[in-house]
């Protein structure tokens, strides 16, 4: 079962996210989280196939969370879901991530970047 980390600090997000991909849930095991402290314990926990994570939020944001996890778990493919589309903050998430899809985002652009197709 592929597992899957979500990190955004908007929880209406989050549960937007978990219902559109509630049909997954007998192929994925998602993990929503609020932060990127929580992703990271939840990363400590276990190794996670694919993290998705917003750009913009406190203490430690996206292009951060992203660089200690290619670093820390390289296996895990990471994206940038965001609504922050300024060019410095987008070069940044694209230095970590293998992609940066803008909010409001197609599901299935998300579910093709999970299962790993183009």
């Amino acid at each position: 079962m592929k597992r899957v980390l979500f990190v955004d600090d908007e929880q209406a997000v989050l549960e937007g996210l978990k219902n559109q991909l509630r049909k997954h849930r007998r192929e994925w095991e998602m993990v929503f989280v609020t932060s990127g402290r929580d992703a990271l314990a939840q990363l400590e926990r276990g190794p996670f196939d694919v993290l998705i994570s917003d750009m913009r939020m406190p203490e430690l944001d996206g292009a951060e969370l992203l660089a200690l996890v290619k670093v820390r778990w390289p296996q895990t493919a990471c994206y940038v879901l965001s609504g922050y589309a300024d060019p410095e903050a987008r070069r940044r998430a694209m230095a970590v991530a293998r992609a940066y899809f803008a909010k409001p985002c197609e599901i299935e652009k998300l579910e093709a970047a999970i299962e790993g197709r183009p």
